[in-house]
């Protein structure tokens, strides 16, 4: 991740918890924060698949609901979620490349499920090299 997006995400969080604490509304800034989020998310994504990081040992993550999924290929897999999140959002922007079931409420399931993926895979791997530590 990005040390200014990290930096803007921590200004993010500590500016909502004391703008709640005084009973703003902070609802356009928490969408903003989870904004900032995502493309923190999808930067990690990208160096990781940049990578071409095969694991020795191999890890776990929840990929969907009742979908685990256990890899060493943790970079392909990084890729895989990020071609995913490309083709739905192209597909969302110009809804006439659909057919048939493929359409962009559909595309935009498997945006939220590639996106979800990568971040428990981001998860299962800070635990890896937490326990390596």
């Amino acid at each position: 991740m990005t040390r200014p997006i990290a930096e803007e995400i921590a200004r993010g969080r500590r500016a909502i918890a004391l703008a709640q604490a005084r009973g703003r509304d902070t609802a356009p800034w928490e969408q903003y924060l989870a904004y900032l989020e995502q493309q923190a998310l999808l930067a990690w994504a990208s160096e990781l698949a940049e990578r071409d990081l095969v694991l020795s040992l191999p890890i776990s993550y929840v990929e969907a609901p009742l979908r685990t999924v256990t890899t060493t290929r943790v970079s392909w897999y990084a890729a895989h979620y990020l071609k995913t999140i490309a083709s739905a959002r192209l597909y969302r922007e110009y809804p006439k490349l659909c057919w048939g079931q493929w359409t962009p409420p559909w595309w935009q399931g498997r945006e939220e499920d590639a996106l979800g993926a990568l971040a428990a895979l981001r998860e299962a791997l800070s635990d890896q090299d937490e326990r390596e530590t």
